[in-house]
């Protein structure tokens, strides 16, 4: 089943909505980005919005260097997530007045923004939550745990994956991979920035890097080395896990078919009944009349 999953997505491009040929299915659109019923959803997501939202401005606010915060990757993705929670929010909103009307039709630019955007959340507030916690047990991150801190590294992770697996389930493509790997090479390249133009870290005196444990000034090989892992390793497993739970369950137009012919089919029924139930009337008029 994998193999013709992997076999089949490996040729289709970053954004398809049909399902391997065996399923002779695809991708419900409205379903998936705009799951009903709509005022549920809706609130669920400007709840998990807000949530968001107050997290970032209480890192922003709980720092004398909140722009410096910019440059951990926890503050990256949690912008992704930010940003995957708006366009969905955009998404459902239009889709729920085109009810019926692009269940065939080309992916519109919106929905494309917000599948890559919940791509990249998704698997980034993952490798966050699941590199940070490891390292707080083996006393490499000393840092109190606080309300802040809890979201950031695992929070947000659950409010976004608990949408996008559970609410919308949102299907991940094998090519959408490179999305988040492209991020770890771009991040990659700012902490290189960082090192070169001797920015420092006003977070702290014990040291200018980022990280601690990434500190190009120091060992470059051992950094470079952390990094590769990140980006070619932990990123593509975590990806790959994710990838793995969005294939099962999806909602594909072949269940929203077999869903109304259900519909079609108890409404003749009830309509049946009622003929039948007319026949008795009548068959029992004409016998009291012949009577």
């Amino acid at each position: 089943m994998f193999q013709t999953r992997l076999r089949h997505e490996a040729r289709m491009p970053l954004f398809h909505l049909t399902e391997p040929a065996e399923s002779e299915s695809s991708i419900d659109v409205h379903r998936t980005f705009a799951p009903k019923p709509t005022l549920r959803t809706a609130l669920l997501k400007i709840v998990s919005l807000a949530l968001a939202l107050s997290t970032a401005l209480m890192v922003a606010t709980s720092t004398d260097s909140p722009v410096f915060e910019l440059a951990y990757l926890t503050i990256w993705s949690l912008l992704f997530a930010l940003l995957y929670q708006i366009t969905s929010i955009g998404v459902m909103l239009r889709l729920s007045r085109m009810e019926g009307c692009e269940k065939k039709e080309r992916l519109h630019w919106s929905t494309k923004i917000a599948w890559a955007t919940y791509a990249l959340a998704s698997t980034l507030e993952a490798t966050v939550a699941l590199s940070y916690w490891p390292l707080r047990l083996a006393g490499v991150v000393t840092d109190p745990i606080t309300y802040t801190n809890f979201m950031t590294h695992g929070g947000i992770a659950l409010i976004v994956l608990i949408d996008g697996s559970l609410l919308c389930k949102i299907p991940l493509r094998l090519k959408q991979v490179l999305l988040p790997m492209s991020v770890g090479c771009a991040y990659t390249m700012w902490t290189i920035i960082h090192w070169k133009l001797n920015l420092g870290n006003p977070h702290t005196e014990d040291f200018d890097t980022i990280y601690e444990i990434l500190d190009w000034q120091k060992s470059f090989r051992l950094s470079l080395l952390q990094s590769f892992l990140l980006t070619f390793f932990v990123i593509p497993v975590m990806f790959l896990g994710l990838w793995a739970v969005s294939t099962k369950n999806r909602n594909t137009l072949e269940d929203t078919d077999e869903h109304d012919h259900k519909v079609v089919c108890s409404q003749k029924t009830v309509d049946l009944s009622l003929v039948e139930a007319d026949d008795d009337v009548w068959n029992a008029d004409i016998n009291e009349l012949e009577e």
